[in-house]
Order: C-alpha cells, then sequence, then structure tokens
C-alpha cells in the first residue's frame, strides 16, 4: 500500500508506517528535498493554492497500488490536498484526516482547516474516495492518557498507525469467524475505535455522530482461542450493546500471533460532521 502525506505533521505521523514493510511512503511539504516526495512552494494566501506551480513528476513513481493519503487540516499545506489527489485519482484512495486541536490555530488555519475538513467529506460522500477515516488529535491526548512531553506525539501517531496497520492486515487475513456486513455505499465518513474486549468499553478516535453502521475486529490469540470459554458469549454481548449506537453490528475474528489479543471497531456513517458549526461560526 501507498502512504501520501501532506504536510510536516502529517510526514512525521507516516513515516511510523515504516516500522512495517507493508507500506511505500511519499512525503509532500514545503523544503522536502529527497525522491520520495513533493517541494511544495510556501503560501502566504489561500488564493494561491490553485495557482502556484507545482512539479509533480516524482508522484509518477507511486505504483497502482491503494493509496492512504494523510493530512492534518490545521497545516497551511492541506490546501494542496485536492491538486495532489488529482494526480492519483486513478488509485483506490482512502483520506486519514487529523482534525487539530482548533484553539491552536491562528484564523488562517482555521479557514483552511473548515475548508479541507468539509470539502473532503463531501467529496468521500460522493465516492469520490473510498473512505475517510476521521482522527481528533485532542481525543488522541485523552486516549492515551498523560505522559511525558518527550515522546507525545511519537505515541500518539504510533496507536493511529498501530490501528489503521490492524485494520488493513484484517482486511486481508483469513477468517476464523467472519460476520462482517458491507458498509453502506453511501457511509464512508468513518472513524476507529479501540475496543476493550474485557469490559466492552470503546475509545473511539473522533465523536462521530449519527453513526449509522459498526464494524467489531477481533484479533485473538491462539491461547484466548483454544481455552477461553466465554468468548462467544462476550462477542454477542458486544454486538448488542453496540446496536444501541448503530443500526447494524458486524464482527470478525482472526487468529493473533502476538501476546495479546487486541479488538477495534470502525463506526461509519453519511453525515458530514461539523456541519452544525459552518452554518453558526463566520
Amino acid at each position: 500500500m501507498n502512504v501520501v502525506a501532506l504536510g510536516g505533521e502529517a510526514c512525521k505521523l507516516a513515516a511510523t508506517f515504516g516500522t512495517y514493510p507493508q507500506y511505500d511512503i511519499f512525503y509532500c511539504k514545503e523544503g522536502h528535498d529527497q525522491a520520495d516526495g513533493l517541494d511544495l512552494p510556501s503560501m502566504t494566501k489561500v488564493e494561491e493554492a490553485e495557482s502556484t506551480a507545482i512539479n509533480f513528476e516524482t508522484l509518477k513513481q507511486i505504483n497502482k497500488e491503494p493509496v492512504l493519503f494523510v493530512l492534518n487540516g490545521g497545516e497551511e499545506e492541506s490546501v494542496y490536498a485536492l491538486r495532489i489527489l488529482e494526480q492519483i485519482k486513478d488509485r483506490p484512495i482512502t483520506i486519514l484526516y487529523i482534525k487539530p486541536n482548533l484553539n491552536l490555530l491562528n484564523a488562517q488555519r482555521k479557514k483552511i482547516e473548515r475548508m479541507v475538513f468539509g470539502v473532503l467529506q463531501e467529496y468521500t460522500r460522493s465516492g469520490l474516495f473510498e473512505k475517510i477515516y476521521l482522527v481528533d488529535y485532542k481525543q488522541m491526548e485523552a486516549i492515551i492518557g498523560d505522559v511525558p512531553i518527550l515522546g507525545h506525539s511519537q505515541i500518539i501517531s504510533k496507536t493511529i498507525v498501530d490501528a489503521v496497520h490492524l485494520l488493513n492486515y484484517l482486511h486481508y487475513t483469513d477468517k476464523i469467524i467472519d460476520k462482517l456486513l458491507s458498509p453502506n455505499p453511501i457511509n464512508r465518513i468513518c472513524t476507529i475505535g479501540l475496543f476493550n474486549i474485557e469490559t466492552g468499553e470503546e475509545e473511539k478516535f473522533f465523536d462521530l455522530q449519527e453513526i449509522r453502521e459498526k464494524q467489531i475486529f477481533y484479533l485473538l490469540t491462539n491461547h484466548d482461542l483454544t481455552t477461553n470459554k466465554n468468548l462467544m458469549s462476550l462477542i454477542n454481548q458486544h454486538t448488542d450493546r453496540l446496536k444501541m449506537e448503530a443500526e447494524t453490528v458486524s464482527f470478525a475474528v482472526a487468529e493473533s500471533y502476538h501476546e495479546n489479543s487486541y479488538a477495534c471497531t470502525v463506526s461509519y456513517t453519511n453525515l458530514v460532521q461539523g456541519m452544525e458549526k459552518w452554518l453558526t461560526e463566520p
């Protein structure tokens, strides 16, 4: 799979995918002078994004495999998102959108974030992209809890990347139980959640509103698969509980070769998030 990152912060996060051999990473940011990406021009006005000359030649080396497009909406480079996506539109594209802490943005960056956040959701909902994963940076800080400042952003990046990789792995690996329902094509706006198998508690990466569908992915050790007699009962409890939040809930189980069992969720909706703020904020 290809990972194309836009902006300095997004590039730092995308580099974490390098811990897995399955990804080819391309970096698009101001000042990037390597062959594995784009050197984007600096910008003083949002209006310059459409007319500024960019050499897209290096994007031609991206193979025809699916693309994960990563960006942080608070970065000024995110205004180039549609121009870069246009260059790779012949590949299946999934977007990983990191919503920044808006309190730390100036007026121009808030304007950029609102525009990019809305446009990418609308384009995804129309079917131009496979799906868009929404991740709220402030919510990720709450999930990881209190950690030292040194390594703070790296822990958040690793948490996000590990979850995305787990979903990619489970998509291709053989399932022991496969009760997954394919999401309705109109439900392409989604978020990931960490799921506690024992307690049934879910920590979503974004406070997704009007959830229509939910999937649970279980990656279980051989020990749990062969000795834990309560697992099927727990899974049934999980699906019953989550049906209170979503119209449909489905699940899959695969074997883990790690020391511990894991589970994560994907929640889907067709509702563009943040619309109420666009209607009330200047």
